[in-house]
């Protein structure tokens, strides 16, 4: 693969190269002047070889006899131009320091060995005592090979030498710390194998000037590599290949597979992770009934959300794939809130199911039947049994004889009736319910068993580079290619003129890698490639975020020269400079490349000079997923909690403390992925108000919570419900959210007045006491008078039993149906507001990806 220089070069030069030929002059394109005066000193060179001879036998007379060659370091030291320079590579990875996920980058240590000929430089070591000599670089001419994933300028210690034997040959070592791009696939982190690519080439000379072959095998750099290593860390080197390619410029290609570590990221994250599910696991076995198992799993949540605080600098962020443990992290985090809402489904159904109507048939058919089965929880629902009806004799049957024991022993049943209907009202207040409050149990304990399997079956299965390229032409500089042999040559950049022209937008210094030479060729034509890694301004439009397109301007003029003396043009099209920067960019990170458009101005300056300008518009997208499973859906997913805890019944439940808890927990949450979110000063991206918006939907249900918890403790010492709360809360949106005022009807009232039955127990005793036909013994007598005034007690405390089981008096019913009133419509509100942010977020998503 081609870098982006080398395709547009190879695009602009193969059609002209081939009438090279019949018109030597004229197949370059003429662009910029320049100025030169190399080849009055360098054509003579190219016919003749400096002879070194040294005075004495010691390397200071070496290098007297050397200093003729020095001035030679401009040209590439062959005697022929039309024979290459064959460049030995090998290199010794040293150490392997770091991955950026996010940036796709690699970060290692190498320790590179260049050898190549001189041909002009030789002598007799014996007459000058040494086979070899140190020399500084700069004295010599060095080949301009480069990494083509490098992305920053060297920062390794420099070393300033090289080694020139006697029979020409040139040694050059120097340590290179590499950040290069590399397309990391991190689905299977912390299991994950990267397969990273150091392209070593050329960067200015082609095929024809400079050949590059491998000097030492793979295998052999893979060993050498492992025995030098010293960093011991989160990476292990398996292997290194090597390809060679040749085309227009001479390639080495080297595929280096490294392997993480995978044993601190099984200990600090998927370990934790795996105790913390299991506690949720056996949260399943407390009592819904008897334990508040909603709030235990709340505060579980929290502290799984703390504990992927604490943990997230170990996570991989990136833009491109999802980590298969940031996917086991969110089924996690999706189970806990299941069972969260499960176990309020469950709780719900405990303490209100008296209040439902029966089961439908086919819930009776596919959950108790069919998957009680598969339960084991098949067992029936209990027919209600008669013994809980209650009898109440108002009168006193006729009794078959007339003696006083026949007359104890009936008050002894009348007394012992009564005292089963007080039995039967206080198991009824410890029964579950009726037969259809039994079934919905039956059915919450059937949902309960069968997340309960799902959970222990989950736990089972789990365990940017710029290339630039001048070209313009040096009027002062032509020559007779067949008469020189040669039709071009590469000279050092700082002996020629270069235009001044500039990115305006550029913020920092190029760090990337330095290329020194310039192609020169027979009719002044010039050309310059380099590359740049541009740190540039852009005005960024956050307001759609993480679904955003920004488009950001490179803006290339002269700093100094009007448009009267330095003319620009591009050398390609847009077309092709979008195709071929899309074919080669390796880096499949946070953004991606979507268009790039050109514009060229004619700029008045003060001096009222015109100066031309270019700008290209380059648009990228960035890649949504990472924030939708990070930020989004866990969001989403701690809204559903809130929605699902309006089943909660206030009466018997906390539901103010659970709601707190996950508000804290929300809060924490928000500080985990604070990194994600975007920072401006301009506009509020639409993600940060969804994110407010949900947190004050949060606070206005906890606020509403206190409320209702205070009306329905409360009730009894308020004064009657005003009358436009009557009319705008019962009556308009009681209508709305499908809880209408309940009838008033004197008729529907189940127990009468305890100071009527109270009299009229009286009147019962006091008839009975003057029965005719009495004859029996005074002390029988009063025995019969104590029966019956206990038995009239035991119809009292029976009658305030049945009142206690009663909602309350009309007031405090119309304040609790004013607190379920507003408890639905905040509940129906919040089913809209989840609603139209699911179709909202689904469509601006969908329309991200339709205009990319």
């Amino acid at each position: 693969m081609l870098s982006i220089g080398q395709q547009l070069e190879y695009n602009y030069f193969t059609a002209d190269i081939m009438t090279t030929k019949s018109d030597p002059l004229k197949w370059l394109h003429p662009s910029i002047k320049a100025i030169s005066v190399l080849f009055i000193i360098f054509m003579p060179v190219l016919c003749s070889t400096i002879e070194v001879n040294c005075s004495q036998s010691n390397q200071p007379a070496l290098l007297e006899a050397l200093t003729p060659v020095f001035n030679l370091s401009a040209i590439r030291p062959v005697q022929n131009d039309s024979v290459p320079t064959n460049i030995s590579l090998s290199f010794t990875l040293y150490g392997i320091l770091g991955v950026d996920e996010k940036a796709q980058l690699l970060i290692t240590y190498i320790w590179l060995n260049y050898w190549w000929m001189n041909e002009f430089v030789s002598w007799d070591p014996v007459q000058c005592g040494s086979d070899r000599i140190s020399l500084p670089r700069e004295k010599f001419w060095v080949p301009d090979i480069v990494i083509n994933e490098f992305m920053e300028e060297n920062k390794a210690p420099p070393v300033p030498y090289l080694y020139l034997y006697n029979d020409g040959r040139v040694h050059d070592a120097l340590p290179v710390k590499v950040v290069s791009s590399c397309n990391l696939d991190i689905y299977t982190f912390p299991f994950d194998i990267q397969n990273c690519t150091l392209t070593f080439n050329s960067y200015l000379h082609y095929v024809w000037d400079i050949k590059i072959f491998l000097r030492r095998s793979a295998d052999e750099i893979t060993e050498a590599s492992k025995t030098v290593m010293t960093t011991m860390g989160e990476w292990e080197l398996l292997d290194i290949n090597s390809i060679k390619r040749s085309f227009l410029y001479d390639e080495l290609i080297f595929h280096i597979r490294v392997r993480r570590r995978a044993t601190l990221y099984v200990v600090n994250l998927l370990i934790p992770s795996c105790f913390l599910i299991t506690v949720d696991l056996f949260s399943f076995l407390l009592p819904p009934q008897s334990v508040d198992r909603s709030s235990f799993k709340m505060t579980l949540i929290l502290g799984y959300t703390v504990f992927l605080l604490i943990m997230n600098d170990l996570l991989p962020v990136t833009g491109n794939t999802i980590p298969l443990i940031n996917v086991f992290f969110s089924l996690c985090l999706a189970l806990m809130v299941a069972s969260l809402l499960e176990t309020i489904f469950i709780t719900n159904l405990l303490c209100g199911s008296a209040e439902f109507s029966p089961v439908p048939s086919w819930i009776q058919v596919l959950v108790l039947q069919i998957l009680g089965y598969l339960l084991c929880l098949s067992q029936g629902i209990k027919e209600p049994s008669n013994s809980g009806t209650t009898t109440t004799n108002e009168g006193h049957p006729e009794i078959s004889g007339s003696t006083e024991e026949d007359m104890v022993v009936h008050e002894l049943r009348i007394l012992g009736k009564d005292l089963q209907a007080i039995r039967f009202q206080v198991e009824k207040q410890q029964q579950t319910g009726s037969h259809s409050s039994q079934g919905w149990i039956q059915v919450g304990f059937i949902i309960d068993r069968l997340l309960f399997g799902l959970y222990i079956l989950f736990i089972s299965v789990s365990f940017i580079t710029i290339l630039i390229i001048w070209q313009w032409r040096n009027e002062f500089v032509e020559w007779d290619q067949d008469e020189c042999g040669s039709w071009q040559i590469t000279v050092p950049r700082k002996y020629l003129w270069v235009p001044d022209v500039v990115i305006n937008e550029f913020m920092e210094k190029n760090s990337a890698p330095f290329v020194p030479y310039t192609y020169l060729f027979s009719d002044g034509k010039v050309i310059d490639g380099q590359p740049v890694k541009v740190v540039s301004s852009c005005r960024l439009d956050i307001y759609m975020f993480p679904f955003d397109i920004q488009n950001c301007t490179l803006s290339f003029n002269s700093y100094l020269h009007p448009m009267a003396a330095m003319h620009l043009e591009v050398m390609d099209s847009v077309e092709n400079i979008f195709r071929n920067s899309k074919d080669v960019m390796t880096t499949m990170g946070e953004w991606e490349l979507v268009g790039i458009t050109m514009k060229e101005y004619k700029l008045l300056s003060a001096d009222n000079q015109l100066y031309e300008e270019i700008r290209f518009f380059i648009s990228v997208q960035r890649r949504a997923t990472l924030y939708v499973v990070n930020l989004l859906m866990p969001s989403c997913f701690l809204m559903m909690v809130d929605l699902f805890s309006f089943m909660l019944p206030p009466k018997s439940i906390d539901r103010s403390l659970f709601k707190m808890t996950l508000i804290l927990g929300y809060t924490v949450f928000l500080l985990i992925m604070n990194d994600l979110l975007p920072i401006t000063g301009n506009t509020i991206p639409l993600m940060n108000v969804f994110l407010s918006l949900c947190l004050a939907l949060m606070v206005a249900s906890l606020l509403e919570t206190i409320v209702i918890t205070n009306f329905l403790c409360g009730f009894a010492h308020y004064s009657p419900v005003p009358h436009w709360i009557r009319v705008f809360i019962l009556h308009i949106l009681g209508q709305l959210v499908g809880l209408p005022p309940k009838p008033t009807d004197c008729d529907d009232t189940v127990i009468q007045n305890p100071v009527t039955q109270e009299t009229k127990v009286s009147f019962l005793v006091a008839e009975n006491n003057i029965t005719p036909g009495w004859k029996g013994p005074l002390r029988l007598h009063k025995v019969l008078q104590e029966l019956r005034g206990l038995g009239s007690e035991l119809q009292a405390i029976r009658l305030q039993v049945e009142k206690q089981q009663q909602t309350g008096n009309r007031s405090s019913e119309e304040w609790v149906q004013v607190c379920y009133v507003i408890d639905r419509l905040l509940f129906i509100l919040y089913i809209l507001f989840i609603s139209v942010s699911f179709i909202t977020i689904i469509i601006i998503w969908m329309n991200s990806y339709n205009t990319s």
